[in-house]
C-alpha cells in the first residue's frame, strides 16, 4: 500500500537539517550526505529493497518561487 510521508523543512534548513528531518520522519528512507568532490549532495537510500520499495519526492518551495535561491531552491 502507498504511505504519504510529509516533511517539513525549515526556510533557513542547512542540508544537514534536511538529512535530520528526512530521518526522524521514519518514513522508509535513509538520507545521507555525499561530497562527491565539486559539492555536498543530499542522498536518499530505500530502507527495505525491492520494487515494492520504490519511493517518490516532491517538493513544494513556500515562497512561491522555484528558482529564486531561497528556501528548498537554493539546493536545486
Amino acid at each position: 500500500p502507498e504511505r504519504l510521508v510529509n516533511v517539513t523543512i525549515a526556510p533557513d534548513a542547512t542540508l544537514a537539517d534536511i538529512r535530520s528531518a528526512i530521518n526522524s520522519a521514519n518514513a522508509g528512507v535513509s538520507a545521507s550526505i555525499l561530497d562527491d568532490g565539486s559539492g555536498k549532495r543530499l542522498v536518499l537510500t530505500s530502507r527495505e529493497s525491492g520494487q515494492a520499495q520504490a519511493f517518490q519526492i516532491t517538493a513544494a518551495d513556500l515562497d512561491g518561487n522555484d528558482a529564486d535561491g531561497a528556501g528548498l531552491s537554493a539546493f536545486a
